[in-house]
C-alpha cells in the first residue's frame, strides 16, 4: 500500500501514467530494482494496468549502455510476453502499435551491440547476456500466432513506424556477429541468429502465416446454454402453452446437436439457474412454479410426443425414460448449481425434481432412491450453512401444495355465487398474505388454468357489483367484500402480467371496461381529462354529498349509488378536489376526510382514485405533481378516527388493505 502511494504520488488514474511511474522507478539507477518490477508484474495480473501500457513504456527506454537494466527488462518481457492479450479491454488498437514499438526497441538494442562489436570485434559478457535475452524474447514473439497477428495489424495502422523499422533493419541486415555466436533459445541450441528472428518480423506477410482451423473440441459456446431462453420465455410470455415450449426446445435440440439426455439436463439446469437469478423479486414465484410444475410437464410431452425414433423405441419397452436417467447423471456433475440451490432451498432440490418426474411416469422410485442417496451426504451439510433463508424454502414447500387450493378456487368460481360466496370469499382472502397470490397465479399460468381463473374472477366481480349500497344484512356485506377482493386481485394480475391478459377475454364486463379506460399503465398513456368527462354529473353530486355526510354516520354506506358508478365517477371527484385545493377553497383536513371515506368503504375505491391521480401526474409539470402525490400517499396511509372503526368491521379488512397498498405503490412506480 505504501509502495503504491509512492508510485502514484502526483500520478493521475490513467494506466499509462501508472506504468510510466513504475518502470521509471524500476530502472532509475545503474541496476534494476527487482521489487518494482515484481510490483509491475503484480499490477498486470491484477489488471491495474494493461499490457499495452507496459509494452509502450518499455519501448521508450533508451539508455542502452545500462546493460543490467536491459537484462532486467528483457527478463521481465520474457515472463509476460506469452500472456499478452487485449481480450475484453479497450486496448485493442493501442496494443498493435505498442507491440510494433517493442520490436523496434529490440532492434535498437541489437543495433547498438552490433556497433560495439564492429568497433572491438569482441562482445563483453554483459553484451552477450543482452543478445541472448533479445533472442529469447524475439523467439517468443515469432512463435506466438496472436502476437504475429497483432504486428501485422500494427503494420497497417502505423505504416510510418513500420517503414522506420524496415530501414533500420536493412541497415544491419548485412552485419552480423561473426564470433560464431548462436542464440541459445530454450533448452537446446538453435542455429538461428537474432537477425533471422528479426527478419521474420520485419518481412511479415499475412499470406504466408500458417492458419490452423479452429477445433473447438469439447469447448462449447455460451450460446449452447438454454438458461437465457428459459428465463426470457417464462418472464415475457408466462402464458406460453406447453406444446409451444416442446416445439421450440426440440428445434433447439436439432440446431445444437444435443442428445435428448443433454436436452433434458440443460432444461433442468436452466430452470434452477433462472430461479436463483430472480430470488427475492416479484418473479420468484413464477420461476419456482415453472421449475417444479411446468418443467416436468414439458419433459413428459417431449418424451411422449417427439418424433425421435429413439424416444419411441424406449417408450415401448420401458416404463421410464432412459434419457432422463442419463440427464440426472449429467445434472449431478454440475455440483455448484445444485449445492447453491440446495443451500438456498434448505432441501434436496434433486429429490424434489425426481418426485415430480415419478408423477409423470418418467422415472421410478428406484431411481429416486439412487439419486437421492448420491446427493444426501452433500445436502445434509449444506442445510446448516443458511438456515435463516426461509423465504425460498417456504415457497418451494407451498408450490407443491398450491394445486389443491387452486382447484378449490376454480371450482367455487364456476359454481352459483349466491350459494358459495362465503366460502369463495374466505378462499380468495386467504391467498392475499405474503406471496400466496403470486404463487397461485403463477401455478395457474404454468398449468394452463390461467384463463379459467381470470374468467371466473371477472364473472364473480360482475355478479357482486349488481348489489347496491342500501342492501342490508350479512349477504350484502359478503357480496361487497367479494366485489372488493375480486377487483383488487384482477388489478394486481393486470399489473403483473399486463392488461392484455384481462382484455383477452373479449367481454364487456365492468372490470374490463375499467382496465381499458381508467387503469394507469406503463407505455399505455391514458387521458385523465377524458376519464373526468365520462362521469355522470348527477352521480358526482350525490357522491360528494355522501362523502360530506360521512362524519354524521351516513356516508357511502347509506347512499343509493352503485359501486361501479362510484368507480367511474371518482376521477371527476378528484379533479374537483384538486381544483378546489389549488384555489384554497378546501382544506387538507377535508381532503383527508374524503379520501379516508373512500378507502374505508372499499379498498378498490382507493385503487381507482390512485390510478387517476397517477395518470394525472403523468400529464402535468413537475411542480404540479406535489398535491396529487400527497393524496396518493394519504390513500396508502393507515385509517384513523371513525373511518377506522368502520373499516375494521369489514370482512378480511387487513388482507384487503395490504393488497391495496401493493397495487397503489406499483402505480406510483
Amino acid at each position: 500500500s505504501v509502495l503504491f502511494q509512492i508510485l502514484t504520488r502526483g500520478v493521475s488514474g490513467d494506466v499509462y501514467n501508472l506504468a510510466d511511474a513504475i518502470v521509471q522507478q524500476a530502472v532509475v539507477g545503474s541496476g534494476a530494482n527487482m521489487l518494482f518490477l515484481s510490483y509491475l508484474k503484480h499490477s498486470l495480473c491484477a489488471h491495474l494496468i494493461s499490457h499495452a501500457a507496459v509494452l509502450n513504456r518499455i519501448a521508450k527506454y533508451d539508455q542502452f549502455d545500462k546493460h543490467h537494466c536491459l537484462v532486467a527488462l528483457l527478463d521481465f518481457l520474457k515472463s509476460i510476453i506469452d500472456g499478452v492479450t487485449c481480450r475484453g479491454k479497450q486496448e485493442e488498437s493501442i496494443l498493435t502499435k505498442a507491440t510494433v514499438s517493442l520490436v523496434h526497441w529490440l532492434l535498437q538494442i541489437y543495433e547498438c551491440i552490433l556497433k560495439s562489436y564492429a568497433e572491438s570485434r569482441a562482445l563483453q559478457t554483459e553484451e552477450e547476456d543482452v543478445v541472448q535475452r533479445v533472442a529469447i524474447v524475439l523467439e517468443r514473439i515469432v512463435e506466438n500466432p496472436f502476437l504475429l497477428g497483432v504486428i501485422s495489424i500494427g503494420k497497417c495502422e502505423d505504416p510510418d513506424l513500420f517503414v522506420t523499422l524496415q530501414k533500420r533493419f536493412n541497415g544491419i541486415n548485412n552485419l552480423t556477429i561473426t564470433t560464431g555466436y548462436v542464440a541459445h533459445v530454450g533448452s537446446s541450441q538453435k542455429n538461428v541468429t537474432v537477425t533471422d528472428y528479426m527478419r521474420k518480423l520485419v518481412l511479415l506477410e499475412v499470406d504466408i502465416l500458417e492458419m490452423k482451423l479452429f477445433d473447438g473440441g469439447k469447448v462449447e459456446s455460451i450460446t449452447f446454454s438454454l438458461q437465457p431462453f428459459i428465463a426470457i420465455e417464462v418472464l415475457l410470455n408466462p402464458m406460453t402453452d406447453t406444446n409451444q415450449y416442446v416445439a421450440q426446445l426440440v428445434n433447439l435440440k436439432r440446431l445444437k446437436g444435443y442428445s435428448y439426455a443433454r436436452l433434458y439436463c440443460e432444461i433442468m439446469r436452466g430452470s434452477l439457474i433462472s430461479l436463483n437469478n430472480v430470488e427475492g423479486t416479484s418473479k420468484e414465484s413464477l420461476l419456482c412454479a415453472f421449475a417444479f410444475i411446468k418443467m416436468p410437464h414439458i419433459l413428459h410431452q417431449i418424451h411422449t410426443k417427439t418424433n425421435g425414433k429413439e424416444q419411441q423405441d424406449e417408450a415401448t419397452s420401458l416404463n421410464y425414460s432412459v434419457e432422463l436417467v442419463e440427464a440426472f447423471e449429467m445434472l449431478l456433475q454440475d455440483a455448484p448449481v445444485l449445492d447453491y440451490m440446495d443451500m438456498k432451498c434448505s432441501c434436496n432440490v434433486v429429490e424434489c425434481l425426481l418426485k415430480e418426474m415419478v408423477k409423470h411416469n418418467l422415472l421410478t422410485e428406484t431411481h429416486v432412491k439412487h439419486f437421492v442417496a448420491l446427493r444426501e451426504p452433500v445436502t445434509t451439510g449444506l442445510h446448516k450453512l443458511e438456515a435463516n433463508n426461509a423465504q425460498l424454502t417456504l415457497m418451494l414447500k407451498f408450490v407443491f401444495r398450491v394445486e389443491s387450493p387452486l382447484v378449490g378456487i376454480l371450482k367455487a368460481l364456476g359454481a352459483d355465487y349466491s350459494k358459495v360466496q362465503d366460502a369463495l370469499l374466505a378462499m380468495l382472502c386467504q391467498v392475499l398474505t405474503g406471496n400466496s397470490l403470486d404463487l397461485i397465479v403463477s401455478v395457474a399460468s404454468v398449468e394452463g388454468k390461467f384463463k379459467a381463473f381470470i374468467s371466473g374472477l371477472l364473472k364473480c366481480n360482475d355478479y357482486a357489483k349488481q348489489a347496491t349500497s342500501v342492501e342490508i344484512g350479512k349477504a350484502s356485506t359478503t357480496r361487497g367484500a367479494l366485489f372488493d377482493v375480486t377487483f383488487m386481485i384482477l388489478a394486481c394480475i393486470a399489473q403483473s402480467y399486463g392488461s392484455d391478459v384481462i382484455l383477452a377475454e373479449g367481454g364487456n364486463s365492468f372490470f374490463e371496461k375499467w382496465v381499458r379506460d381508467y387503469m394507469v399503465e406503463r407505455k399505455k398513456t391514458k387521458s385523465p381529462m377524458t376519464m373526468v368527462k365520462q362521469a355522470d354529473p348527477m352521480v358526482l353530486e350525490e357522491l360528494i354529498m355522501a362523502l360530506n355526510n360521512s362524519n354524521d354516520g351516513g356516508g357511502l354506506k347509506g347512499s343509493n349509488l352503485r359501486w361501479e358508478d362510484i368507480c367511474y365517477t371518482i376521477p371527476a371527484l378528484l379533479h374537483q378536489v384538486l381544483m378546489a385545493w389549488e384555489n384554497e377553497t378546501i382544506s387538507p383536513v377535508e381532503i383527508k376526510k374524503m379520501l379516508d371515506g373512500l378507502k374505508a368503504h372499499f379498498s378498490s375505491f382507493a385503487v381507482c382514485a390512485s390510478s387517476w391521480l397517477c395518470a394525472y401526474m403523468q400529464m402535468v409539470r413537475q411542480d404540479e405533481q406535489v398535491k396529487p402525490m400527497n393524496m396518493v400517499q394519504q390513500l396508502c396511509s393507515a385509517l384513523t378516527g371513525p373511518q377506522a372503526e368502520e373499516w375494521q368491521q369489514q370482512d378480511y379488512c387487513k388482507e384487503r388493505f395490504g393488497l391495496m397498498g401493493q397495487i397503489i405503490r406499483r402505480m406510483q412506480q
